[in-house]
């Protein structure tokens, strides 16, 4: 934001959200890290910081989004809640254009922007989301460690895991891994 300030001249304080579900379909509603996602999503904002989102605009929704949202809903902040505006297919560039300046949104959107291919979609620009290409998958090469030295700990939302080890032997090296299924992981090491 504030090299966005800077650029404008003026200060951007809030975030404006746009997630365009084009392609959603079923399998997206019953992919539960998919849904984990877009609750987690809406909860960073809403529990940490109420103030900086301004608005979510979901759009081009199917009608099987409404099965997701009713799904997700009872767990999204209610003030999060308030600032979340769902549209069909039509009848939402217009909307847009009321928070962010054509010049700032892609012409896919209503906007006049296109990235530097020339291109309204702005791929350069924009997150347009997809299939994960199985180039990205974690290979097993890659996987936690297995060895039997290994110490494997579940620390529940919340709360902290103190690990205390000694070092007996000048030089050695000392390695950790983390793997999270949701939410994120934060980690502290302290050297006595």
């Amino acid at each position: 934001m504030k090299q966005q300030s800077e650029t404008l001249g003026y200060p951007v304080e809030q975030h404006v959200i746009i997630f365009d579900l084009e392609n959603f379909g079923m399998k997206h509603v019953s992919w539960k890290p998919g849904i984990d996602l877009m609750v987690y999503m809406a909860n960073i904002f809403g529990d940490n910081y109420p103030e900086i989102l301004k608005k979510i605009y979901v759009v081009n929704t199917p009608k099987v989004f409404e099965l997701a949202y009713a799904i997700v809903k009872p767990f999204i902040n209610e003030m999060t809640i308030c600032k979340i505006h769902m549209f069909g297919r039509d009848n939402w560039q217009d909307v847009l254009l009321q928070d962010i300046d054509a010049s700032e949104l892609p012409v896919q959107w209503g906007g006049t922007k296109i990235d530097g291919s020339g291109d309204p979609r702005c791929p350069s620009l924009v997150c347009c989301g997809g299939d994960v290409p199985q180039s990205y998958y974690m290979a097993p090469a890659n996987r936690l460690s297995e060895s039997a030295n290994v110490q494997n700990v579940v620390v529940n939302k919340g709360s902290k895991m103190w690990l205390e080890k000694e070092v007996v032997e000048p030089g050695s090296t000392l390695k950790w891994e983390f793997k999270t299924e949701s939410n994120d992981i934060g980690d502290r090491k302290s050297v006595v």
